[in-house]
């Protein structure tokens, strides 16, 4: 863990947080009381239950939240990565549902509670686009809870690689990626088991729909892998 200098106005993160609208005199607030900090692999970024002392936002790397599940299972509920917050949403005894994990090399900006509370009274705007964040972090739990209770092994490691490629090429710029997860790790993502990971990867190289080679994962069938893993999500939220 180590500490870095990083200036809000030559940060393009700006552009894709909740900060992206805020005009220079809000940004010249959050540059002046943030601190920022580089976390190496696999280092924690956040203890589950430890108290909330402030909001964590990603500017660079890809980082995962994880629970502990049935018997002390890990549970990775999701990545997030550059632009993404984190410790702005409290259980009923002000400390962290969950932990936060680095998968690579991550570098993280902290501002304090009292100046973040203070800094968002200042600005309506911010105060919309973390309210839009945190509805889309709603959306996802449910989307999430829907995947785990309903879908099948095959369903949920095709709507987990669409997620890893989401994380990793949000603007679907391309199609190959490469990531820092262990089959543990997908397998804790998906809600099943490195076998089962393993295995449908092997179904899904045969069926020609990805090609994997060691930790990079082309996807060759983008819709057809949408399509099945969308089959779950369709027919909750239509009803």
């Amino acid at each position: 863990m180590l500490n870095e200098v990083k200036s809000c106005f030559t940060c393009n993160v700006t552009d894709c947080s909740i900060f992206k609208k805020s005009n220079l005199e809000f940004l010249k607030l959050i540059d002046g009381k943030k601190t920022c900090t580089k976390y190496g692999k696999n280092q924690p970024i956040i203890f589950e239950g430890s108290q909330i002392d402030g909001v964590y936002m990603i500017n660079s790397g890809v980082a995962k939240v994880h629970i502990k599940g049935y018997k002390g299972r890990p549970l990775i509920l999701r990545l997030i990565k550059q632009g993404d917050i984190s410790g702005h949403i409290p259980d009923t005894q002000n400390r962290q549902p969950v932990s936060i994990t680095a998968v690579e090399e991550t570098g993280v900006c902290f501002i304090e509670n009292y100046d973040f509370e203070a800094m968002l009274s200042k600005s309506a705007t911010a105060q919309k686009e973390l309210m839009t964040a945190i509805k889309e972090e709603l959306k996802e739990v449910e989307i999430r809870a829907i995947q785990l209770a309903q879908m099948n092994v095959r369903e949920k490691i095709a709507g987990t690689i669409l997620h890893i490629l989401d994380t990793y090429l949000p603007d679907k710029s391309g199609k190959q990626v490469h990531i820092n997860l262990s089959r543990q790790d997908i397998a804790d993502l998906s809600g099943t088991t490195k076998e089962q990971v393993s295995k449908t990867f092997s179904d899904f190289g045969k069926e020609n729909l990805i090609a994997v080679k060691g930790k990079s994962i082309r996807i060759i069938e983008y819709k057809k892998l949408e399509n099945i893993a969308g089959l779950a999500q369709v027919s909750f939220l239509a009803s």
